[in-house]
């Protein structure tokens, strides 16, 4: 099995023109409202040749928390995209589809559904990929990173955690 690696959007091509994303947003904003409390969702969606990736985030409106759910579809010519000749577009919409089933299980739970912290495979209509999320407090990591520094010590970066450029899924 291949490695699956989460990208910089940096390290990939566009997906989508910004305009069309901020209507991703929309949509997602209008079929959540009435459980978004103070909270919006994000979204970063990129390709290169070895595969497409899309995560939508659902983030506090002051910054202080994010729930990223990342999600990676290998172009390793196995299944879905090679043998159908499927557009990055069409697997991004498909996997849209798939977190907007999702987010709805998500709020119908109590916010008590999560995806696991390691890449876990998920089939949808046809397509296999794989899947991660962390909720992250980022008020809380950026205060221990000032207390490590102060201190001397390596920030949380150094140990594998998040570092800032994780920040760029916030699109």
């Amino acid at each position: 099995m291949k490695k699956i690696s989460y990208l910089k959007m940096s390290q990939l091509n566009p997906l989508w023109e910004d305009s069309q994303i901020k209507d991703f947003a929309g949509k997602f904003a209008d079929l959540f409202k009435d459980h978004l409390k103070g909270e919006f969702f994000s979204f970063a969606m990129g390709q290169n040749d070895q595969q497409v990736q899309v995560t939508v985030t659902l983030c506090a409106d002051n910054g202080s928390w994010q729930y990223p759910v990342q999600c990676v579809y290998p172009l390793d010519g196995d299944d879905f995209g090679e043998k159908q000749k499927v557009s990055p577009q069409h697997i991004s919409l498909l996997i849209l589809k798939y977190l907007v089933l999702y987010w709805e299980d998500y709020f119908a739970n109590d916010r008590d559904t999560f995806v696991t912290l390691d890449w876990s495979a998920h089939e949808f209509e046809g397509a296999t990929f794989f899947v991660r999320g962390c909720v992250r407090h980022v008020d809380l990591e950026r205060q221990a990173n000032q207390i490590l520094q102060q201190s001397g010590l390596k920030s949380l970066e150094a140990f594998g955690f998040y570092g800032p450029e994780d920040e760029d899924i916030l699109l």
